[in-house]
């Protein structure tokens, strides 16, 4: 986050970026994307938690809404990774369903 800053406030221009604000604790993840939200970036990206096994189409949903409520002004990318997934790859297409509407 710091280099987005130091670009901008040397050449004067906003720089377009999507920032992936994943981490390994929940904390870390909200600290990154409240500040990615206050720098103006063009959007979130975020891996699936890595330590923390997700094989519920409903555990996703709520972390990528918990990622979303720091930033709720931001798009978000979310990078699916099916191994950090298990099960879940057979309903990633209801996921994405539900992404839609949310938008």
């Amino acid at each position: 986050m710091d280099a987005i800053e130091k670009v901008e406030k040397k050449t004067g221009k906003r720089l377009g970026a999507i920032v992936n604000v994943s981490g390994t604790v929940f904390h870390e993840i909200e600290t990154l994307a409240k500040t990615a939200n206050d720098l103006n970036v063009d959007g979130l990206g975020i891996l699936p938690p890595i330590y923390i096994p997700i094989t519920k189409l409903d555990d996703l949903v709520q972390y990528v809404s918990m990622v979303a409520q720091c930033a709720p002004e931001l798009p978000i990318l979310y990078y699916h990774i099916p191994m950090f997934t298990r099960e879940l790859p057979c309903e990633f297409s209801k996921f994405c369903l539900f992404s839609q509407i949310l938008t």
